[in-house]
């Protein structure tokens, strides 16, 4: 009766042990997803400010038309710094949760060699 019991909680271990590892590679997913446009939004404000440097150069004789437009253009690229930052904070919270799903594996890898050994003295036993 006690083996049964114990051999349901290492199954339902094994159980939640399988679904935290579906967990940590989902997460592993989206930080890479994160990780990649964070690049991908680093790589346009880059682009953006050396576009900006060549304008300026440029803005001593142009019109005020022109000068709303790079108001807009500023404009644009303050947004995808805001969305940089954004993105930065998403991935570290994921980084978090991850540490953190990684700390609750250990845990259940230790709970389950513990089973185990129990399992296995309780089989030498019977």
């Amino acid at each position: 009766r006690k083996n049964q019991i114990l051999k349901d909680d290492l199954i339902q271990s094994k159980s939640s042990l399988t679904n935290q590892q579906d967990i940590n590679q989902t997460l592993k997913t989206n930080i890479e997803t994160l990780r990649s446009r964070d690049t991908h939004l680093e790589s346009i404000t880059t682009s953006s400010d050396t576009v900006k440097e060549e304008e300026l150069l440029q803005k001593k004789t142009i019109t005020t038309k022109n000068n709303k437009k790079q108001t807009v253009e500023e404009q644009m690229v303050i947004e995808n710094q805001k969305e940089i930052l954004t993105l930065k904070e998403e991935l570290q919270a994921k980084t978090l949760d991850l540490h953190s799903c990684k700390e609750e594996l250990e845990r259940k890898k230790i709970l389950k060699k513990k089973l185990k050994t129990q399992i296995d003295e309780l089989n030498k036993h019977n």
